[in-house]
């Protein structure tokens, strides 16, 4: 019987050892090749086939050794192949539907940019002289006006945001009739529709019957749309021409205020022009 050597053992566990690091090696990469083998076989529809991890796993717990086959994937359109990756790659969870963002758009011209929004008003006389035209010495009435003006008339309240895109149209359209700028329109139209309808809160009013964010009145709007003012590009703000809006009943009109905040804004603009010039006050429209 041969002597035990000590150094040979040791040469032959290690070798035994690094043997078995290569084969535990090795079925990890079989592993891995088996994943990508049962996605592809999922992927193109036929996951009853899709067994090779399983095998591999049966393997390395003392199961039968196994053979990994050549894998022959139908040949499949571009498209396939990257909505194949999207499923092998992409969180399921993930919602389909995108809400679109709204976009608003305005016609107003670039580069116009309304005086810096203050909280104070600025024209609480010229709105009781000529828009109401028997305010402007009614402190109470100043006052109230002030205060509306102060609460809705600013940037961030939700008449601001509905408002102004539409005053950037609106005055622009007049910038220049009887020498009034478009800077000092908007900021008047601002404040009085601030007042007018509460911060667009009360568009009806039973008492006197005016309508919209402005508080026109029919026979007013009627009257407006017979003046030079109503040019072509009021006309395509508001949306209808002079003849149809002459050919308009007191309650389609009321109903035409209250609904086309445009058209209201139009037809109340060119109320304060038209009053303005009347009292003499224009001035402070330029």
């Amino acid at each position: 019987m041969s002597e035990f050597n000590m150094d040979t053992f040791s040469d032959m566990w290690a070798q035994a050892k690094q043997e078995l690091v290569g084969m535990w090696e090795g079925l990890d990469m079989i592993r891995s090749s088996a994943l990508a083998s049962d996605a592809i076989k999922r992927a193109a529809g036929t996951p009853e086939n899709a067994n090779m991890a399983e095998f591999v796993e049966r393997s390395r717990q003392g199961g039968d050794p196994v053979v990994l086959d050549a894998v022959v994937v139908p040949p499949q359109e571009p498209q396939d192949l990257q909505q194949t990756e999207l499923d092998l790659f992409e969180d399921s969870t993930v919602e389909e539907s995108v809400v679109p963002i709204e976009v608003v758009e305005t016609t107003a011209p670039q580069g116009f940019a309304p005086e810096p929004v203050a909280e104070e008003a600025q024209f609480a006389v010229l709105w009781g002289d000529a828009y109401h035209t028997k305010a402007g010495k009614d402190q109470v009435k100043l006052a109230d006006y002030e205060a509306d003006v102060a609460k809705y008339a600013k940037v961030g309240t939700d008449y601001f945001k509905m408002i102004n895109p539409i005053l950037l149209e609106v005055s622009s359209a007049f910038d220049g009739d009887e020498g009034v700028s478009k800077e000092k329109i908007h900021r008047a139209m601002l404040e009085i529709g601030a007042h007018e309808s509460e911060g667009g809160s009360q568009l009806v009013n039973s008492d006197s019957t005016a309508r919209g964010v402005f508080q026109v009145l029919a026979p007013t709007a009627k009257a407006n749309a017979k003046t030079p003012y109503y040019g072509p590009k009021a006309q395509a703000i508001a949306g209808k021409t002079k003849a149809e809006v002459a050919s308009m009943s007191s309650t389609q009109i009321k109903e035409w205020m209250r609904t086309n905040t445009k058209a209201n804004a139009v037809m109340g603009t060119i109320e304060l022009i038209k009053l303005s010039k009347a009292k003499g006050k224009l001035a402070q429209l330029k």
